[in-house]
């Protein structure tokens, strides 16, 4: 039976009247104030839970002239208010705390906000041998049979400081199910504890692991996708170049989910959105960036910089997933364009109202659900050898 860790999402005291009677309606300011005069956060937390339940056409009109543009594309609503509403509470900006704080204070809403746990036969935690020591992982499997099974290694975004395998339960639980494949959730050692390119490493192991010994956990090791989100998505790019340069058995897919694939450089995209407070901010990549790596030209190294990588021939399918409010856009295009060009099949799929981050907020965005849906089935085929990706940008929106 899983439990839940206490988790101390603010400081009550940090909401003033003032502040709440500038910025919202009665009703929030009633609401907010009784958050602040009870003192329990629980009621914050049915707040935040409340305000994501408003319809769409209600937000809309309530944004009225300061719905977020960009490119021509318009910020989805709720997720414009949900940032003003936690702006104003006045939650801990996470370049500002300790890794170990923003670790805990980032696991606040997930339950909030993901998708709903879905229930699976099996879900153990296990270990696999590493550089390191034994490193963790969680194994989801659709069914109790044993015959062999497809195999997705997910690996968790968090800009290689943050995130862990409990913060993505619920979408790995959901994954395994619909692309009937086992989900292999790597608890990769991260930053500034263990800096580049220990989190890699453990990546690696876990791969190596999958494609020589998975048969003894009942796997098909020869399907194999590698998926993952921001840093996750740097880390499955990276090992689907690693694969090839090894040889052996490699990877059928790659799933990368507005991925980090180019330290070295700020794309157009990151310059004109790094201060819109769009939660990744540019205080916040210089707050990975540093904590991350030893040594500042590592940047080029392909192994954190995969974009930068002359030779991306000969690499598995992709698909690249990126987002309209993401500093990321232009780079995770730009590595599409670049595996295409070297003859790499790939589909695009843009999200043109999202934000980064998009992937566990599942719980309250029917496009992202559409997205899970897509990639599971997606997966599905190329483990049956049967897929076909789309030579156009397929735009997913609410």
């Amino acid at each position: 039976m899983e439990t839940r860790r206490p988790i101390s999402l603010f400081s009550i005291q940090s909401l003033s009247p003032d502040m709440v009677t500038e910025w919202s309606g009665p009703f929030i300011c009633r609401r907010l104030r009784q958050s602040m005069n009870v003192a329990s956060e629980w009621i914050v937390r049915s707040l935040i839970r409340a305000t994501l339940a408003v319809p769409d056409t209600w937000l809309v009109w309530w944004l009225k002239d300061r719905r977020q543009t960009y490119r021509e594309q318009s910020l989805h609503p709720r997720i414009q208010f949900g940032l003003e509403l936690v702006e104003r509470i006045g939650l801990p900006k996470q370049h500002r705390l300790s890794p170990p704080e923003a670790r805990q204070h980032s696991k606040g809403f997930s339950d909030l906000l993901d998708i709903r746990k879905t229930q699976l036969p099996i879900v153990e935690d296990t270990t696999v041998p590493g550089p390191g020591g034994p490193i963790a992982v969680r194994v989801y499997r659709p069914t109790r049979s044993r015959e062999r099974c497809p195999v997705v290694l997910f690996l968790h975004g968090g800009g290689f400081v943050l995130g862990d395998v409990e913060g993505y339960d619920h979408p790995c639980r959901k994954l395994a199910k619909s692309s009937k494949a086992v989900v292999v959730s790597v608890e990769y050692r991260l930053a500034p504890e263990h800096p580049f390119p220990a989190g890699l490493e453990d990546c690696w192991a876990v791969f190596e692991w999958l494609r020589t010994q998975g048969e003894t956990w009942d796997l098909d090791s020869e399907h194999i996708t590698l998926a993952g989100d921001s840093a996750g998505g740097n880390l499955a790019a990276v090992i689907a170049q690693l694969a090839r340069d090894a040889g052996g058995i490699q990877p059928v897919l790659q799933v990368l989910i507005y991925p980090r694939v180019d330290s070295a450089n700020m794309s157009t995209s990151a310059i004109e959105l790094k201060d819109r407070n769009l939660v990744l901010t540019e205080e916040l990549m210089t707050w990975f960036r540093e904590h991350y790596l030893q040594n500042e030209e590592d940047v080029r190294d392909f192994r954190l910089s995969p974009l930068l990588n002359p030779n991306l021939s000969d690499l598995p399918p992709a698909i690249v997933i990126t987002c309209g409010f993401d500093p990321l856009w232009d780079e995770a295009a730009a590595y599409a364009d670049a595996l295409e060009s070297q003859g790499v099949a790939v589909e695009r799929i843009h999200m043109p109202d999202m934000i980064h981050g998009a992937w566990s907020l599942g719980g309250f965005l029917k496009s992202v659900r559409k997205l899970h849906r897509h990639v599971a089935n997606q997966i599905k085929a190329a483990h049956k050898d049967e897929l076909s990706l789309s030579p156009e940008v397929q735009a997913i929106a609410s």
